[in-house]
């Protein structure tokens, strides 16, 4: 599974998680980089609550059966890029 497969799974599913309008509204980007694994398929996006705001990221979990999206842990609950990744990867491990 890939990010594209992942946003095509949220349209169908009638959901708006990654339209244009909501990404510039969160200030979002997505990481290209999908964790599947038998713990869930997770990915990591970056926001900014206010442009000159420092980019903080969150871990998202996607959920094949509904096409749903939801944050893990906190919003925006990691500074750096690495934590988040290693987060998302741990997780799609099952550990």
């Amino acid at each position: 599974m890939n990010i594209t497969d992942i946003k095509r799974a949220n349209k169908a599913a009638g959901n708006h998680w990654f339209e244009p309008a909501t990404m510039r509204f969160f200030n979002s980007k997505v990481e290209s980089q999908v964790y599947e694994g038998p713990g869930g398929v997770y990915f990591v996006t970056s926001e900014r609550r206010e442009l000159d705001m420092p980019k903080r990221y969150s871990v998202r979990v996607f959920d094949p059966s509904t096409g749903d999206i939801d944050t893990v842990g906190e919003f925006q609950e990691f500074s750096g890029l690495h934590n988040a990744r290693a987060t998302a990867h741990t997780l799609a491990a099952g550990k």
